[in-house]
């Protein structure tokens, strides 16, 4: 599906996984560790929005997570502790948003971005390839 996907000048993005793993040839996460060998594929960690830094959850590898985003107000080892970011999921309990801390959170934020460079391209009737927008 990603092969086809990227075939059609997609670009994808793909949450690098929160177990704090480096990921690595020997110990891969997928699909966030095929990112590094597709061209239109990126792959995203998480920032801790109040340190700048990587979040503690975040996997990381300086060859296959090819960006940062931010993925939590504040990251702790203890998971019940994260801070996450405010998210579209309505919790009935709580009647109102929740925040989500995770690598899911950041990459839809890189895909946003991907989305306006590639409508910047479409409104001066530019050509691009789903590597550049990479």
């Amino acid at each position: 599906a990603l092969n086809y996907a990227i075939s059609k000048n997609v670009v994808v993005v793909a949450a690098a996984g929160n177990e704090n793993r480096q990921i690595s040839d020997a110990a891969r996460v997928e699909p966030a560790g095929l990112g590094k060998d597709l061209n239109g594929m990126i792959t995203v960690g998480s920032l801790d929005t109040s340190t700048g830094q990587k979040s503690l959850f975040s996997n990381h590898s300086p060859v296959f997570v090819e960006m940062m985003a931010p993925g939590a107000v504040r990251s702790s080892a203890v998971a019940s502790q994260n801070i996450g970011l405010l998210s579209t999921f309505w919790s009935r309990a709580a009647r109102t948003y929740e925040r989500l801390p995770g690598t899911s959170m950041s990459a839809p934020l890189v895909a946003g971005a991907a989305a306006l460079v590639i409508g910047k391209y479409r409104q001066q009737n530019a050509t691009y390839t789903n590597a550049q927008i990479e």
